[in-house]
């Protein structure tokens, strides 16, 4: 009776730490596939402004459309035309817009890496830049919409359509209580306005 308790024992055991490490798994893409999603509704709004202007298109980056299907031209950042002044301290979505007197503004959402080592996470950041130019204008403090980021890459799917990919770290344990770093990407297909392109 003592040697068959042992087998039960050893048997329950191994199935607790088999849950466990299932359970572990389950949290994490759940976790992962929440944290994508909050940047992809941070995302969205910002190129729902984009507008084709006198001096571009609305969507500046990525420009090439997929031809390749194994190897498509990703970038890692987004540059846009707007009306909306993001990062202004005065800014507010309820001011009335002039399409005679208002300004045009050019800002980027980019990765950006928190060090210089390779593979290290970074976080997805929304950027003013100077007009005419590809320089961050450092007046405007920049805004982070997703941290804890392993790469983020977009490619223009059609004149209207971005589809963009944010790739992270999921730890995960094992049963044998380990912890495995895995890679997980997540992907959304984001709209652009149909008023915004040809």
């Amino acid at each position: 009776s003592m040697f068959i308790l042992g087998v039960i024992g050893t048997v329950l055991i191994g199935m607790l730490s088999q849950s466990s490490a299932l359970v572990s798994q389950g949290a994490s893409v759940i976790g992962s596939h929440q944290k994508a999603r909050n940047a992809f509704d941070r995302i969205a709004p910002l190129i729902a402004t984009a507008v084709k202007t006198s001096k571009g298109e609305a969507i500046l980056t990525p420009r090439e459309k997929s031809n390749d299907p194994v190897n498509p031209p990703y970038d890692f950042r987004i540059v846009f035309h707007t009306t909306e002044d993001f990062l202004n301290p005065s800014y507010s979505p309820d001011d009335v817009y002039d399409p005679i007197t208002a300004p045009i503004y050019t800002y980027e959402i980019v990765f950006v890496p928190d060090s210089a080592a390779p593979n290290s996470l970074g976080r997805i950041m929304l950027q003013k830049l100077i007009e005419g130019t590809d320089t961050v204008d450092t007046t405007y403090e920049p805004r982070p919409l997703a941290f804890g980021v392993q790469q983020f890459r977009c490619l223009m799917l059609t004149s209207n359509s971005l589809q963009i990919t944010i790739d992270q770290q999921v730890a995960r344990k094992r049963p044998d209580g380990s912890i495995l770093q895995e890679v997980t990407s997540e992907q959304a297909i984001l709209a652009v306005p149909s008023s915004t392109y040809k």
